[in-house]
């Protein structure tokens, strides 16, 4: 029988569970990078680890991650010679690992120069307020200056833009230009390679010395995170979650302020774009809770959210409290997978604040926020609904899953106008999963004509669509037995980021 390789009893709890040498690099391993999989970090042993079955199940999920990273790379390497001919899910994710094809500069008769301000524009004019399409604008502080001002820098972010850009192209308009998927497998490899020198500069100096290196490193892994959520967001994510959450917490211990010797203008742009980034991976990281099934990453996020000055609602168009109660319900949900603990008195609390949450806004007449005080409504109502299903004791007569179902309808019909029903995946996901055989309709309706305006390309909502269906069939075919979004992803083989 082949002996497991030796191995650091320090190493990461990954490589412990799979056997491996780890290097023991940081925030994630080599070993688990190289292969796209989640590196379960240093800290304490997870409950988890303790129980058999679960065990399995983590070692089964790592096995079938492996074998998907295994089939893409080498499908990409097959493509890299000749014209590809595949779709762009193929591309590798965070691979730390020299890139097996070194980028190439850009030659002045290319018209590299104009075709990387052209992309940049798309980005600005088109992309970004697909990625956030709650995002308000400050004049006062800039606008989007300080994005502006990154792009413009032509550091990792920047490359990991062009990869975004390139992506849409290739999905909108692949049939206009045969190049298209070439120049994306350039600049997704050249954003790669910039993200592990980045990466690599952590592991010896930290972050501490330059608040723009931070930036660079949280703003290029945030965009290839969502290259892999317009993908479809079914695998390839977690990497890269999992070292944006530990540099985000660790940022906490390190105070990481805007540098003395820069100019007024060059620190402020240096703090609007640090903020929104943590915001934005507050967002993915409390998001994500619900299909894990497990904490959010982020251990501070309490802190974030309640003390750090960082305002939600302009940003991602959900209110601090709301994500607040989203990501407490993630770390109850870790507890009860991991510890046999009873945690109803926390969970309890939780409907208490939500509910609250919703008086304040039914009451308010004129909310600073209008698009946000909408937004907030529709999560808050479905993080009743991830609650109740997770907590059925907390349902009584007139308030339990299938009422707070029918709270997320209303609150999506009364969403102003012109508000993007494809940043409400989340929601409408967790809602549409667990509606009734009369409440299928509705969320039925909204995915088909959403998909039907937008189509399925650069976009999860066609993920969402699948897991909710996943659910209604399983239900039909086994009344009365319990079955949510995770267990339909589980069936499906995924892992689905409601972003």
């Amino acid at each position: 029988m082949k002996q497991p390789m030796s191995r650091s009893t320090d190493g990461c709890w990954t490589c412990r569970i799979r056997h491996r040498k780890c290097d023991e690099l940081r925030p994630i391993c080599k070993e688990c990078s190289d292969r796209s999989i989640s590196c379960h970090g240093y800290g304490p042993k997870p409950g988890w680890v303790d129980d058999p079955s679960q065990l399995d199940a983590e070692l089964t999920r790592i096995k079938r991650a492996v074998n998907e990273n295994f089939r893409r790379n080498k499908r990409l390497r097959k493509a890299r010679p000749a014209t590809p001919k595949e779709l762009p899910g193929q591309f590798a994710v965070l691979d730390l690992a020299e890139p097996a094809e070194p980028p190439r500069a850009a030659s002045p008769d290319q018209g590299m120069p104009y075709r990387e301000s052209h992309l940049l524009i798309h980005y600005l004019d088109y992309i970004f307020p697909l990625q956030f399409p709650f995002y308000v604008d400050n004049p006062e502080r800039g606008g989007r200056g300080w994005l502006f001002w990154l792009l413009m820098r032509n550091g990792p972010l920047n490359q990991a833009i062009l990869t975004l850009s390139a992506l849409h192209h290739h999905t909108k308009f692949s049939s206009r230009s045969e190049a298209t998927e070439r120049e994306l497998i350039e600049y997704h490899t050249r954003a790669l390679q910039a993200l592990r020198q980045t990466l690599l500069q952590y592991q010896v100096e930290g972050f501490a010395a330059s608040n723009e290196r931070l930036i660079d490193f949280l703003g290029c892994g945030s965009t290839l995170l969502s290259f892999e959520i317009f993908r479809g967001g079914t695998s390839g994510w977690q990497p890269h979650l999992n070292a944006l959450s530990m540099v985000v917490d660790r940022m906490v211990s390190s105070g990481l302020q805007a540098e003395s010797g820069q100019q007024a203008k060059e620190a402020d742009s240096v703090e609007n774009a640090k903020t929104f980034l943590v915001a934005l991976i507050l967002w993915f990281d409390l998001l994500a809770c619900t299909s894990i099934g497990a904490s959010p990453k982020i251990l501070s996020y309490g802190f974030w959210l309640d003390q750090s000055g960082i305002e939600m609602g302009p940003l991602m168009g959900c209110y601090n409290w709301t994500m607040k109660a989203i990501g407490d319900i993630g770390a109850l949900t870790g507890q009860v997978a991991t510890e046999d603990i009873d945690v109803s008195a926390d969970a309890l609390n939780v409907k208490d604040r939500l509910e609250a949450g919703l008086s304040q806004i039914d009451s308010a007449r004129e909310p600073p926020i209008p698009r946000a005080h909408a937004v907030s409504r529709v999560f808050a109502t479905a993080a009743l609904v991830e609650l109740y299903t997770i907590y059925p004791d907390l349902c009584t007569t007139g308030s339990g899953v299938s009422d707070a179902v029918a709270r997320v309808m209303e609150s999506i019909r009364l969403l102003p106008e012109r508000v993007s029903l494809r940043g409400l995946t989340w929601p409408i996901c967790i809602a549409g999963s667990m509606a009734g055989e009369d409440q299928q309709s509705f969320f039925d309706t909204m995915m088909t004509r959403i998909l039907a305006t937008s189509g399925p390309g650069f976009s999860n909502c066609g993920t969402v669509h699948q897991v909710m269906k996943q659910c209604w069939e399983h239900r039909k075919k086994h009344p009365g037995t319990p079955w949510n979004w995770r267990d339909a992803m589980d069936d499906m083989g995924i892992c689905a980021l409601l972003v």
